[in-house]
């Protein structure tokens, strides 16, 4: 694979000599054409040489390799074409253009050079049927682009109102079942856009964007092994693409294949256009494997690379682990004043900035960087709302649970972890994958996709989630918890039990117990401002709007207590509450309370949990793998002066 990396950056080479010396590059180019004929990209660079020069034979030439090599390469056949008509070999012009309308027939340009190369040689008649043809398509196209841009301003019953009417003018045209795929995901009809994608890709099997898409839309819809297939089918029909191998290297470590993911992005390293980039994701990597030194090398190359990526900064202060020095901080401070540095570098900055100040105990600069950045992201929150979990506390009664007892499935090999972000659910998750009996996974998200397809399916059906439930059949809920079951299968290592660790599911404990009556559940809690505290300094890359306001997050733990009541008091004994503190001060004792309530046997490996050197791919990926310390409980009392919106709201009795 290295072989492609360093053959790609060396065309790239070639591509900045050419515009200052072409001839040069051409001569070094020659040799590899003739060696790697499929590469796309190198015939490309090698016809633009040739225009450069002004030989229209060796342009003609080059195309015609290039097309011997690869038969159905849209580009090179139009290119052809154009060259032919100006050269005036009309006749040979009229051939390449009957091949591309017989490949493409919605490319109206090459239907209307078509027709005027048939002018050229008199053949009136020819020409009127392709310039009529050229007419329909040309304004069928704009109908589609009409309806393109109608999906891009978020007009989508414009856009599905035409895309539709376009469909009934031709069947099956497979640009408009793309953009119909595009309106199922966007209103999160999965399967819909997941089956349109496929039908798009058969339709036009050689055109390698459409496979790309396919396997973005897998990808998003977490089928990730079916994701990592579709993008390998692009890099068998080419395997130059670099788009490509970014998507297997993002399916690769959703499929928790690290070492196979950085042996792509060290290639892509060498010839991506993006190189800073690539090394965020490297060293992010690196992180998860556990191998801070690299990740920190990677970061720091980063920022060498683009010193205004803000993503570097936060990377290398998220992994706990790094110290900045004062030079660093001075040139990140002056980076600041960049006009031009965009909203999200400046919010990153000001995040990794309020991290170094706090390594140095300076609260009050550390605390005036956190709530810049959090009231420069709150801002860019423009639909964020206050949780409520009505539906939640008066669908889900102790009667519902009685009657749905039977209903569900019997495996007990679940084990759900959730809590408060930023708790210590991955310590604990750490603390029970070291069990010979118990698998780790990765932060799941599947019980979230099934409820959103529930919600979808409710919507439908004129009602809510989750009422939806009390609807499904013993059947229609043994398929859910199936499909569950199958998404993990594939992350798993073999052992009868597996950890699902989504801190956020205390939301939907309802649905877990109703899809797995036997799933035991832990739920970890931490004093409510070192939890809140914890989350008003950290940066999500996506969702946990609520953390970046004290008062917020304040309504945000109360909502949790006062669910994660609700659910003792319907699911009586069967979740137990372990508190972060307690862990911290006494391990042994309330780990055997946890796996009491497990019914395991306590392991010596789940009390030295930080000798377990498996991928961690959250925030507290170090933090885990360092020993407890008393120090973490009291972090957040060097910022208690500044932490009054929190207090205010946080029920003060409450411990978790």
């Amino acid at each position: 694979m290295s072989d492609i990396f360093s053959l790609i950056n060396q065309v790239n080479q070639l591509q900045q000599l050419s515009t200052h010396n072409a001839l040069a590059a051409l001569e070094q180019l020659t040799p590899i054409i003739k060696a790697y004929p499929t590469f796309n990209g190198a015939q490309q660079l090698h016809f633009n040489l040739y225009q450069q020069i002004a030989a229209p034979q060796q342009q003609i030439n080059v195309l015609k390799n290039w097309l011997t090599a690869q038969p159905q390469q849209l580009t090179a056949v139009f290119d052809l074409a154009k060259v032919q008509y100006k050269e005036q070999l009309f006749s040979d012009a009229i051939q390449s253009l009957k091949q591309l309308c017989q490949l493409y027939p919605e490319h109206h340009d090459a239907w209307l050079l078509l027709s005027k190369s048939y002018r050229a040689i008199n053949d009136i008649e020819q020409a009127q049927y392709s310039h009529h043809q050229f007419e329909l398509i040309a304004a069928f196209n704009q109908q589609l682009i009409q309806a393109e841009q109608a999906f891009n301003r978020g007009d989508f019953n414009t856009a599905d109102k035409v895309a539709r009417q376009l469909l009934q003018q031709v069947k099956n045209e497979p640009r408009v079942l793309r953009l119909l795929a595009q309106l199922a995901q966007h209103f999160g009809y999965d399967d819909v856009a997941v089956q349109l994608r496929g039908q798009v890709c058969q339709i036009k099997p050689h055109i390698n964007q459409y496979q790309v898409e396919f396997a973005l839309t897998l990808f998003a819809v977490k089928q990730y092994q079916s994701a990592l297939d579709a993008i390998n089918q692009v890099l068998d029909h080419d395997i130059y693409h670099l788009e490509a191998y970014g998507i297997k290297a993002m399916c690769l470590i959703k499929l928790a294949r690290y070492q196979d993911a950085v042996d792509v992005y060290q290639g892509l390293c060498l010839c991506h256009p993006n190189p800073a980039q690539v090394q965020l994701r490297l060293g992010n990597v690196y992180k998860i494997m556990g191998q801070p030194d690299k990740a920190v090398a990677a970061f720091l190359e980063a920022i060498t690379l683009n010193p205004l990526q803000g993503e570097a900064y936060w990377d290398l202060a998220n992994l706990k682990t790094y110290r900045f020095s004062a030079i660093q901080i001075s040139e990140l401070t002056k980076l600041l004043t960049i006009k031009t540095l965009t909203d999200e570098s400046r919010i990153l900055m000001h995040f990794a900035l309020g991290k170094a100040y706090e390594d140095q105990h300076d609260y009050a600069q550390s605390f005036e960087h956190y709530q810049t950045a959090n009231q420069l992201k709150f801002k860019t929150l423009t639909h964020y709302k206050s949780p409520n979990a009505i539906s939640q506390t008066t669908f889900f009664t102790a009667e519902y649970f009685k009657q749905t007892a039977l209903l569900g499935h019997t495996s007990q090999a679940p084990i759900f972890i959730v809590g408060m972000p930023r708790s210590g659910s991955t310590l604990m998750e750490q603390m029970l994958s070291n069990h010979s009996q118990i698998d780790a996974t990765m932060e799941l998200t599947e019980i979230v996709s099934i409820a959103r397809k529930l919600a979808m399916q409710a919507q439908q059906a004129h009602t809510a989630y989750p009422a939806i439930l009390g609807r499904l059949t013993a059947k229609q809920i043994g398929a859910l918890a199936e499909q569950y079951l199958n998404f993990v299968q594939p992350l798993r290592q073999g052992a009868a039990y597996f950890i699902d660790k989504l801190p956020n599911n205390f939301h939907h404990l309802g649905l877990i117990k109703t899809l797995f009556p036997n799933a035991k559940i832990i739920d970890v809690r931490r004093h409510p401002m070192a939890s809140g505290w914890s989350l008003f300094k950290h940066y999500f890359a996506e969702g946990h709007d609520f953390s970046y306001d004290l008062t917020q997050i304040g309504l945000y733990h109360n909502h949790y207590v006062s669910l994660m009541d609700h659910w003792h008091s319907v699911l009586p004994n069967q979740i137990l509450t372990i508190y972060y503190e307690d862990l911290v001060n006494d391990l042994p004792t309330t780990l055997a309370t946890v796996f009491n309530y497990l019914e395991l046997e306590l392991e010596p490996a789940c009390i030295a949990f930080h000798t377990n050197n498996r991928a961690v791919a959250t925030a507290s990926s170090e933090q885990v793998r360092q020993p407890l310390y008393q120090s973490a409980l009291h972090h957040w009392q060097g910022f208690d002066p500044y932490l009054t919106p929190l207090k205010q709201v946080v029920t003060p009795n409450l411990i978790g």
